[in-house]
């Protein structure tokens, strides 16, 4: 059945960047929605000079888009699906949402692994198929982010984004130059503008909701029964073999991605179990499936839902 649906997605795709996803793509299995979505991440790769996102570009969508208007940035928060919302067109086609930030980046299958002694359920407590897309949040500095997705049977996918910080002032072309984590302290002056915007979203969800912390509450649900159990804060270690990978200011940093080898261990993860906690936990890694990818699918239509939600029921 899985080689019937992939082979009907290869040929509604021909000739078209962006065929639609089967309408009743949630309901299939894990492994299955990631190799779909992997197809379309590898159909539309760039080739020759990659685009580059510039300030320019940005501003433009700013005012263009409305990504500062509530109704738009809400969607963030409210849409379950892998792919952007979108609108339709006079034409009726699908006309998706830009990303003002993290516009640009690349691509790569990805698996967390527990540790065997995790105290925590859900995704934190088993292989779960996944992808990683690392990405730079500013267009004028280098400053660098995560999306992070795991697929789930018969379910939407649950999602995270990870990043150092919003400050922009990394001094480093290199993504794993810094750990990276769903808790992040503070806001850079060019996306300071979204991130007040992002804040008033982020109350709508929880009145104690803040944009620089985003919830994995709903990791440790996936395939739980019975109560769940999740950690407030994760942080992302990059491994030994990440930091050994050699970047340079003067080289893209997505070809550099695309020169990592599949099979080793991209991150270290460890948990903060409560806002007070001072110990960090070491609950598993994130190997890297395959190589990084940077490509058209990736950077116009990937999702990432954002999720927030009080980590104390109130």
């Amino acid at each position: 059945m899985k080689v019937i649906i992939l082979m009907l997605l290869i040929i509604a795709s021909a000739g078209y960047s962006y065929a639609t996803l089967p309408e009743n793509y949630q309901s299939f299995a894990a492994e299955t929605k990631r190799e779909i979505l992997w197809h379309k991440i590898n159909n539309t790769r760039y080739s020759g000079e990659y685009p580059e996102h510039t300030l320019w570009s940005a501003a433009r969508d700013l005012v263009v888009f409305r990504l500062t208007s509530f109704d738009f940035l809400e969607k963030t928060f409210t849409t379950f699906s892998d792919e952007l919302p979108y609108h339709l067109t006079k034409n009726g086609e699908k006309k998706y949402r830009p990303k003002v930030i993290h516009a640009r980046g690349a691509v790569a299958l990805v698996r967390f692994v527990p540790d065997t002694d995790t105290v925590y359920t859900g995704i934190f407590n088993q292989e779960s198929l996944g992808l990683a897309r690392i990405s730079l949040a500013d267009p004028i500095n280098f400053n660098p982010g995560m999306g992070l997705k795991f697929f789930v049977d018969g379910a939407p996918s649950v999602n995270v984004a990870v990043m150092k910080s919003l400050t922009t002032n990394v001094k480093s072309c290199d993504p794993f130059f810094h750990n990276f984590s769903n808790v992040i302290p503070d806001t850079g002056l060019f996306l300071g503008i979204a991130a007040f915007a992002f804040e008033e979203v982020a109350k709508s969800q929880d009145p104690d909701g803040k944009a620089t912390t985003l919830s994995v509450k709903h990791f440790g649900r996936v395939n739980t029964r019975g109560p769940s159990k999740s950690p407030y804060q994760i942080v992302l270690k990059p491994s030994e073999y990440s930091k050994s990978i050699k970047f340079s200011c003067y080289n893209d940093f997505r070809i550099t991605l695309e020169s990592m080898r599949a099979g080793n261990v991209l991150y270290e993860i460890y948990a903060k179990e409560l806002p007070e906690s001072q110990r960090l936990i070491k609950i598993g890694e994130l190997q890297l499936d395959t190589p990084f990818v940077a490509s058209k699918y990736g950077d116009e239509v990937l999702f990432f839902q954002h999720h927030i939600e009080p980590f104390y029921s109130h």
